[in-house]
């Protein structure tokens, strides 16, 4: 991986001037540059390059310091959460691909600690990016292939149908248990972490009932810059520093972040609370 790596499917939408450096053709490819001082054009900053100020967020307190490989009118951007897994299989896929490491300074994308498994990665760019979001936002794991979904990522991104219809798609198989007939799989961790972040904004948990019903878990879907963009920044950036400080083990506050992400999505079936923060 090393370098800035430009590729060459579908040509960029209106791209700003910005973007002349990068040749026009296939999608851009920003993944770590382990070869790029911080200082060094195309690098981010150490801290990530955020502009969250959230305590222990990590995430500095300006934009990055490189271009990045798309704009408001990209009609797909894949984000892939990475710790050591081959990528090389995203070559493959049509549409723009970032890929955020773990504690590596010098990546074009990073997370500073790696807590909370990809949900720290996931929350991380829609805190950073959520006045520059592309149209729809794809977010994965960093494996092609994997128990928790059929056949091959690369596959599944590239057939995707656009524009998206619904609010928040999976691209796994399996589905989250029931809170009522499998408790065994939340408790005590998920109403700790309901009341320490997300109560505000959808009111007490116990209130939505069976809410993991009928959805699917494990962390990996599509995601139209409208049902983000209903939900306040604040949101994202108070879930990510939650992500990079709570005490919770990764195991459950990764977890956490699985059994909710359709609640912060499905904006019809989850609305905020009257007196949310906004």
């Amino acid at each position: 991986m090393g370098s800035l790596a430009a590729r060459t499917p579908h040509k960029p939408h209106n791209l700003p001037s910005r973007f002349a450096s990068f040749p026009l053709g296939r999608p851009i490819r920003l993944r770590a540059c382990r070869g790029i001082s911080a200082s060094s054009p195309g690098a981010s900053s150490p801290e990530g390059g955020g502009t969250g100020t959230g305590a222990g967020s990590g995430t500095g307190t300006g934009t990055s310091m490189h271009a990045h490989p798309w704009d408001e009118s990209t009609p797909l951007l894949v984000v892939v959460s990475r710790y050591g897994e081959d990528i090389t299989w995203t070559d493959d896929v049509k549409h723009p691909v970032i890929v955020y490491e773990k504690e590596t300074p010098s990546a074009a994308y990073n997370t500073p600690k790696n807590k909370a498994k990809e949900a720290s990665s996931y929350l991380q760019f829609l805190s950073e990016q959520y006045n520059n979001l592309p149209e729809h936002v794809a977010f994965t794991h960093g494996s092609d292939t994997s128990w928790h979904h059929r056949g091959y990522l690369r596959n599944k991104l590239n057939v995707v149908a656009l524009p998206a219809t619904k609010p928040y798609k999976s691209f796994n198989r399996n589905r989250l248990n029931s809170i009522a007939k499998h408790p065994q799989h939340y408790f005590p961790h998920l109403p700790v972490y309901w009341s320490e972040t997300l109560e505000p904004y959808f009111g007490p948990m116990d209130k939505l009932g069976d809410f993991t019903l009928n959805y699917k878990g494990s962390a990996q879907f599509l995601v139209p810059r409208w049902a983000i963009q209903a939900r306040p920044q604040r949101l994202f950036q108070e879930l990510y520093d939650w992500s990079m400080t709570t005490t919770m083990e990764d195991f459950w506050s990764s977890r956490m972040l699985e059994y909710t992400w359709h609640v912060l999505f499905d904006i019809d079936a989850f609305p905020l609370v009257d007196d949310a923060p906004r």
